[in-house]
């Protein structure tokens, strides 16, 4: 992850754009673990462990993280994306 977004950051829209489809594929995943109803092909096919409640924050956490990321770059400068 840190080599996609060191390579997007050097101008290299591919690698944004790559990082963009990881990080959407990783709130995908998200989803699956933390919807404990969610159908099968949201979970992947496969029935997860339940997680502890630090993990699902975490979990949330990094997606709401990595969507921010993914905005910021696609948007331009943070400052202001902030104010």
């Amino acid at each position: 992850m840190a080599a996609l977004v060191l390579v997007a950051s050097n101008g290299h829209k591919w690698a944004g754009w790559l990082f963009a489809v990881v990080i959407l594929l990783g709130v995908f995943v998200t989803i699956g673990e933390v919807w404990a109803s969610a159908p099968s092909w949201v979970r992947l096919g496969e029935p997860f462990e339940k997680l502890t409640t630090l993990d699902v924050t975490l979990d949330v956490i990094a997606a709401v993280l990595g969507v921010t990321a993914v905005f910021v770059y696609f948007t331009g400068d943070a400052r202001t994306t902030i104010a």
